[in-house]
């Protein structure tokens, strides 16, 4: 299942096609910056689905997620890696 996020109460689901502004923006500024996207993910108790947004915002900033923000999401690097490497096949 693609990742589903949350902004502003609505909820989105992250497919193939591009995000709408109204949270793409938001949600990639706080990645890139740095700073936890755990408010966006709608899923947060599904490791899986969690590291697939992990790493496809990863892959859309390339930008990599820090240590201590994966660890505050219950994830693992080697989690991410592994749904990077989904992405990419």
């Amino acid at each position: 299942m693609p990742p589903q996020l949350i902004y502003n109460g609505k909820s989105y689901q992250w497919t193939s096609r591009i995000l709408p502004e109204e949270i793409r923006l938001p949600l990639f500024e706080a990645f890139k910056s740095g700073q936890s996207v755990k408010a966006f993910i709608a899923t947060r108790k599904d490791a899986a689905r969690c590291a697939l947004t992990i790493a496809r915002l990863g892959k859309e900033t390339a930008s990599l997620y820090a240590e201590a923000l994966l660890d505050d999401l219950s994830l693992t690097r080697s989690q991410v890696d592994e749904a990077f490497a989904k992405l990419a096949a």
